[in-house]
């Protein structure tokens, strides 16, 4: 078990007004990537020291050598650029280009320059998608962000998707959401209008009404029936595993607070936050470890996917993520999402390529089964 002091490792956030002298005063020494060849840059000994007893030794060491350096074994740049800024403040921010997984081409100390990309206009209005698919629209600044609890008429509360019609070709959602919206008056659970795309599912209600519909021909009158209940199942159970998804990691996680972040393709960022998190478990930063799996489940929670890519970024993550140990809530998550899943293209292929997943993804199902109480909402 790690030291608490570990444990609360922020960086020079946390350094107070009476360390300040000490950390600027202290000896430095050079932190290398994978030896003499890689990337390097300098930081305190006292600030390195903090992370955990095995870099703390490592430290040591490197005072009493020759050079002052520390060497780390380090898989990729990018993995160290977002340790260069862990060891400053307690946290990383995106690269430039995640999509990519390249480094900036400007470097400092042999480290890229870190480059914003969500530089804010005044005049540029904004639409965020935030958890699970709702849309957050201001003007950025001068007026508040909308909130995803708001009871907009485009169906804005919990389950609600922003008022953009659905484009041809892959349907993109929040953990299965729409981009349309479904709900023909308020409430959470209004009843969705024919052929519209159910919230949080890629199945449409037409596919949801064929999936229940015996083999006899039944009236419309049950047609409806079984269609309406087909969907309030499927919205209860989903709202049901989603919030225990977030409430296992973060009891303090929002809806408000979590900013969305829509990309074409999320599988690099996904594999880097568990490239850190193994790096991080290799010389034992429980803070790094900690941060990097909290980033990741952010990250998946506001992942607005897209149909025919599901399984090949997801796929990525769970590759990589069983092969080194690090899978955290992966199997979690996608039990949030299994009813979507499971009818994909290639998504068995998945299951059986990586069958300690599909065990994980067994027993999370189960749990979540296990706390569940069906709500079917009739009229």
């Amino acid at each position: 078990m790690s030291s608490p002091v570990f444990q609360r490792y922020t960086g020079l956030p946390s350094v107070g007004d009476g360390e300040v002298e000490e950390i600027l005063t202290a000896k430095a020494c050079f932190v290398m990537m994978n030896g003499s060849n890689g990337f390097s840059f300098t930081a305190p000994l006292s600030l390195l020291s903090r992370l955990s007893a095995p870099v703390d030794a490592l430290v040591h060491s490197a005072v009493e050598g020759a050079h002052a350096c520390v060497n780390l074994e380090v898989s990729d740049k990018d993995t160290f650029y977002r340790f260069f800024q862990f060891v400053y403040m307690g946290s990383y921010d995106e690269l430039t280009s995640p999509e990519n997984a390249h480094l900036a081409d400007d470097t400092k100390n042999g480290l890229p320059v870190l480059a914003k990309i969500s530089a804010e206009r005044s005049d540029v209005v904004e639409t965020r998608p935030v958890l699970f698919g709702a849309s957050s629209t201001s003007a950025v600044p001068g007026t508040s962000a909308q909130s995803p609890f708001g009871g907009t008429p485009s169906g804005g509360a919990l389950f609600g998707c922003s008022t953009q019609s659905v484009p041809s070709g892959d349907a993109s959602f929040g953990f299965g959401g729409s981009t349309r919206p479904v709900f023909g008056g308020g409430g959470l659970f209004g009843r969705p209008q024919t052929g519209f795309k159910l919230p949080y599912s890629i199945v449409s209600c037409r596919d949801a009404l064929r999936k229940v519909t015996p083999p006899l021909i039944p009236t419309r009158g049950e047609c409806e029936e079984l269609s309406h209940n087909n969907v309030d199942y499927r919205l209860s159970f989903k709202s049901h595993a989603i919030s225990a998804f977030l409430r296992s990691h973060d009891p303090m996680y929002s809806w408000q607070t979590a900013a969305g972040n829509e990309r074409d393709s999320f599988g690099n960022v996904f594999v880097g936050h568990a490239k850190v998190w193994k790096f991080a478990e290799k010389y034992a930063i429980a803070a790094l470890m900690d941060f990097s799996t909290s980033e990741l489940i952010r990250e998946l929670a506001c992942w607005m996917i897209k149909d025919s890519a599901f399984v090949t970024d997801f796929g990525q993550l769970v590759r990589h993520s069983y092969h080194d140990c690090s899978a955290g809530g992966i199997a979690q998550f996608a039990a949030c999402i299994f009813e979507d899943a499971k009818d994909l293209d290639s998504w068995q292929e998945l299951l059986k390529e990586v069958p300690a997943f599909h065990s994980d993804l067994g027993h999370a199902l189960a749990e979540v089964y296990s706390t569940w109480q069906p709500i079917i909402f009739r009229e």
